[in-house]
């Protein structure tokens, strides 16, 4: 038991390093979202060639199979 009680400051600072890389993660994907102009991208509409078909947020996105 001594054992266990004595690795929980090692668990409690990897715990911290894991939350602060995700917190680096949400960051900067949320700042490569705000930083991206949907208009300026390009697309021919064709939906059903689209690679990225997923991931689109247009609203006139065309659902073509």
């Amino acid at each position: 038991m001594a054992y266990f009680i004595s690795k929980i400051p090692v668990l409690i600072i990897a715990a911290l390093v894991m939350a602060g890389l995700c917190l680096i993660m949400i960051l900067c994907a949320e700042k490569n979202e705000a930083g991206r102009d949907i208009n300026q991208e390009r697309c021919n509409g064709r939906c059903g060639s689209c690679g990225n078909y997923e991931l689109c947020s247009k609203p006139e996105k065309q659902e073509i199979r």
